[in-house]
């Protein structure tokens, strides 16, 4: 029988399925509600081949060049207002389809679940726009990237960090149409709490939910202002909310609903595994003064490979070469995994037996305490400036020791330009 990581080990990037000659290895939800292989056991032949392509029990090939990080936005302020951050997505995949290729993203389903799936236009890129923070089934992109890339076509694959690991041990070799993009990950939230949290709304308001945008802008973006979650019913109802009032967004912010894997991540480091790498750009300006900071978005960018490098520079954005330390600094997530709640286990083992509703009084929701004093907070950060917000948020990294080994790390990402 194959021996498949440990279930606190697999990200659920579904290589193995794709890749099973007797397809018996099936994607889906475990008790927590994440996606995982599960193995018909009547069916397998013990071919291995799962196994030979699994990137976690096969060590990637690691990157060895220096990163070069830039803060970008789009040429278009109304992609801005549409993107999480600086529209960087939006930015290279305008770029692939100038060459007539094919981009992968993440897109809601009628069900809300996420997938990988393919864009050849901007038409269809639409719905790829815009952070999920919930674990999305990337198999079936693997299967049509290689073919497109056998068929000669330009693709740019955006995912998460596992998933590009995925994707190229999927492939087994390299091609030089594809272009990698990993996203600064903080997490895949459990796709089953997402339905719960969705049916609860319906419930709730009696009308279907139609649209969920996890960051919205309509208050304009920077370190002052709140991420809000809005969502749309049937109706055209629109609802704004903060981060820390919606139970599914405060939890994922929490670090309490994502995979057990997440918190000891391999990918979650420098040099990254993509080509280039995405992610929000926090504390831009605080350690080397900026030309390039708006309020409608900014996105950090890490350009870590030659190919990498080459593809940027053909894309059209505004553009400025960052110091790597200072994206570093202000996105523990891009060089370390997230830190596990103190009530993660216990949430999840009341999952299978509260409501959505229950389970969201019980652990998802800020004390009235904690709310007070954020709004306070909140109301000094504004007469202070971002800047202000930024410093202190690092000063508190700095006291907590959540830089500890930050400057051994970029010693050695340094000594790279020698190799």
């Amino acid at each position: 029988m194959v021996q498949l990581p440990e279930w606190n080990l697999c990200t659920g990037c579904g290589a193995c399925s794709c890749v099973c000659p007797k397809n018996c290895i099936e994607m889906k939800q475990d008790k927590e509600g994440f996606l995982r292989p599960f193995v018909d056991k009547e069916l397998c032949v013990s071919c291995g081949r799962c196994e030979q392509i699994c990137h976690v029990l096969v060590k990637q090939k690691e990157k060895k060049e220096k990163p070069i990080a830039y803060a970008i936005r789009h040429n278009n302020d109304e992609i801005l207002k549409k993107s999480s951050s600086g529209g960087a997505f939006s930015v290279f995949a305008d770029k692939i389809f100038e060459k007539n290729g094919v981009v992968y993203g993440a897109v809601y389903g009628s069900d809300w679940t996420v997938r990988l799936t393919r864009a050849k236009n901007s038409e269809e890129l639409e719905a790829m726009r815009g952070s999920k923070y919930v674990q999305s089934m990337a198999g079936e992109a693997y299967l049509k990237a290689a073919q497109d890339l056998e068929d000669g076509l330009s693709v740019l694959f955006t995912g998460l960090p596992c998933q590009i690991a995925g994707l190229y041990a999927f492939l087994g070799k390299d091609y030089s149409n594809l272009f990698t993009v990993d996203i600064v990950c903080h997490g895949a939230g459990s796709p089953g709490l997402f339905q719960s949290y969705i049916e609860d709304i319906e419930d709730k308001e009696r009308k279907k939910v139609i649209r969920i945008n996890h960051r919205d802008k309509k208050d304009g973006w920077s370190e002052l202002i709140p991420i809000k979650m809005m969502r749309e019913t049937e109706d055209g109802k629109k609802e704004y909310i903060p981060a820390f009032e919606d139970p599914y967004l405060y939890a994922f912010v929490q670090s309490m609903i994502v995979m057990p894997s997440c918190y000891h991540c391999q990918y979650a480091c420098v040099p990254r595994i993509g080509d280039i790498t995405m992610g929000d750009y926090g504390g831009l300006g605080v350690i080397e003064p900026t030309n390039i900071y708006c309020n409608k978005g900014i996105s950090q960018i890490l350009v870590n490979t030659k190919k990498g490098k080459v593809f940027f520079e053909q894309c059209d954005m505004v553009c400025e070469e960052r110091p790597l330390r200072e994206c570093m600094m202000f996105n523990l997530n891009l060089w370390k995994p997230a830190k596990k709640h103190a009530q993660r286990d216990q949430l999840f083992q009341d999952y299978t037996e509260l409501p959505f509703r229950e389970l969201a009084k019980k652990y998802m929701r800020m004390s009235t305490k904690m709310k007070i004093m954020r709004k306070i907070k909140q109301g000094a950060e504004k007469i202070e400036g971002a800047h202000a917000v930024s410093k202190r948020m690092l000063d508190f990294n700095i006291k907590n020791g959540a830089l500890e080994n930050l400057d051994d790390i970029i010693k050695r990402i340094e000594k790279l330009q020698q190799l």
